[in-house]
């Protein structure tokens, strides 16, 4: 048994690092674990700023809500996120280190609701409630054509993007 635990480390180790894990169906495998726990293992976030995340992500209402797309994370008042979705936690204790949605229909939108303490963001799709961290960046969109850029689809404008959110917001409270 060593043995074989031995020859899969090294076949691991040869492969390189882990490849992105396309999220194609959101909501297939929601998250069933606990809030704390997948907030508490990114080491990366200052243990206390992980403390406050993961109460305020267990029981306070959101800072703001991100609609995602294929393209990636858009939010109405052109915050821009660095890191994209990472080490999202679904399903009973699994994690993906880095996740695209590139094979997501060029119209599909998910709604997630997000926590930032400093530069620092926890998120949880409505659809899974799935938990991903990310980083803001604390530069927003300083121009108006900026800010369309930042939140419009090329099959949309942002406006639609943020009654979606609102409307989500409202129904999550019901």
């Amino acid at each position: 048994m060593h043995a074989f635990r031995s020859i899969a480390l090294a076949l691991a180790v040869a492969a390189g690092p882990a490849s992105a894990v396309s999220w194609d169906r959101p909501g297939e495998n929601p998250y069933r674990w606990s809030v704390w726990h997948a907030v508490m293992s990114y080491k990366h976030i200052p243990a206390p700023v992980r403390v406050r995340l993961a109460l305020r992500a267990r029981w306070s209402a959101p800072d703001f809500i991100v609609a995602i797309d294929r393209y990636g994370m858009r939010h109405q008042e052109g915050l821009r996120f660095t890191d994209g979705i990472r080490d999202m936690h679904f399903g009973m204790r699994q994690t993906a280190p880095h996740v695209t949605m590139e094979r997501w229909a060029a119209d599909h939108v998910e709604l997630a609701p997000m926590w930032c303490d400093a530069e620092h963001c926890v998120g949880s799709p409505y659809v899974c409630s799935n938990i991903f961290w990310t980083k803001r960046e604390f530069q927003v969109a300083s121009s108006p054509t900026e800010v369309r850029e930042v939140h419009e689809t090329p099959e949309g404008p942002g406006l639609l993007i943020g009654l979606t959110a609102l409307v989500a917001g409202l129904w999550r409270k019901r």
